[in-house]
């Protein structure tokens, strides 16, 4: 029974790896190993004292901080990197965009001569 058990499980994980991606179903995987579906199963109730709660609530501001902080600092640095890659850009476009210019004056300019002559 356990060789069973042992085959398939694998084969249980992959296609609830395709459900996860497919639809939109969280899973968790509880002590035991099994994995529970935080959607559709149900989940075993936990009684959560009142001081464990305020301790929630407050590491969890504590992570909203620090994550804006995290985001801003990004923030800045990739205003710094966009900011240096278009004055970079340009100039590095203006030239490739005057040799094609001067090409087809110099293009243009031979016919009227002979034109005239």
């Amino acid at each position: 029974k356990n060789l069973a058990n042992r085959v398939h499980s694998p084969h249980k994980r992959l296609s609830h790896r395709h459900l996860k991606v497919s639809t939109a179903s969280l899973t968790s995987v509880d002590p035991t190993g099994h994995i529970i579906d935080l959607v559709n199963d149900q989940l075993p109730d936990i009684s959560i004292s009142e001081e464990d709660k305020k301790k929630n609530l407050a590491l969890l501001e504590e992570a909203k901080l620090v994550s804006e902080r995290f985001l801003t600092r990004r923030g800045r640095k990739s205003r710094s990197s966009p900011g240096d890659s278009p004055s970079a850009v340009s100039p590095n476009l203006s030239p490739s965009a005057s040799p094609t210019s001067s090409r087809s004056n110099s293009l243009t300019v031979p016919t009227p001569p002979a034109e005239g002559g």
